[in-house]
């Protein structure tokens, strides 16, 4: 009888440590919830919302395709959004954004925005000059 109480309580303790989510000890959490929106030809403004506990700030990187530009930015944690000033709509853009505490990175929030195919953006423009 004191054997298997044993037991239920150390499977109880595995399944809370090892089945319900948390955040270890000096992990930093990843922010949530990315968002895309075209502000104008040549704007894209990116947001997401902050994480959970403690945090300094952001890490964002961003590659286009094709052309495979890299860019690193880091911003203030009070920073939730990102207006790429030099958007180009035929492109695709692959984001990762990362949550920064004490050298320590969160796992990235990734998104992707995929550009327009330059003929149909070309075809629209065309149209409108009709």
């Amino acid at each position: 009888m004191q054997f298997s109480v044993r037991l239920s309580f150390f499977l109880l303790g595995f399944v809370f440590f090892a089945v319900l989510p948390h955040t270890a000890k000096g992990q930093v959490s990843s922010p949530r919830r990315f968002r895309v929106k075209v502000l104008g030809q040549d704007k894209l403004e990116v947001s997401w919302k902050e994480p959970k506990g403690d945090f300094e700030g952001y890490k964002v990187i961003y590659v286009t395709r094709p052309g495979g530009q890299q860019k690193v930015l880091e911003l203030a944690k009070q920073e939730t959004k990102l207006v790429i000033k030099d958007y180009d709509a035929s492109k695709d853009y692959n984001f990762k954004i990362s949550a920064v505490n004490g050298g320590k990175e969160s796992k990235p929030l990734q998104g992707k925005h995929e550009g327009r195919n330059l003929e149909i953006l070309l075809r629209l423009c065309s149209q409108s000059k009709s």
